[in-house]
């Protein structure tokens, strides 16, 4: 929600892709969906949500590096110093870490309650 001065952005490693797994069309249809059911849930517009998405590993773009999240605060021009990094695993906390962003929330601590 722009207008509550925040924007909701998803990055996220898709080896797969690279891999031949799954093809970039697929995939695309997935993240359709996951960002529909989101912007439902949350009640946030779909246009307010952003993604980046790497599919080499050897990549700066490639969690836990940087890259996609500093590409993505470029284009948005987000203050990551006030921004938080939610997550479960060891790669969003290595990003956490490699950056200036100071905050960090595991998912698994998250209720289905939760609202921003």
């Amino acid at each position: 929600h722009y207008e509550k001065g925040y924007a909701i952005c998803i990055i996220i490693n898709q080896s797969q892709i690279d891999y031949g797994i799954i093809s970039p069309e697929v995939f695309n249809i997935k993240l359709t969906n996951i960002l529909k059911t989101i912007s439902k849930d949350l009640d946030i517009p779909l246009d307010h949500l952003h993604f980046e998405v790497a599919v080499n590993e050897n990549s700066y773009f490639f969690l836990p590096n940087p890259g996609m999240l500093y590409k993505l605060a470029l284009r948005l021009h987000l203050d990551l110093k006030n921004s938080v990094i939610i997550g479960s695993n060891l790669y969003e906390r290595s990003l956490v870490m490699s950056t200036c962003i100071n905050d960090y929330i595991d998912i698994t601590d998250i209720t289905t309650d939760f609202k921003l």
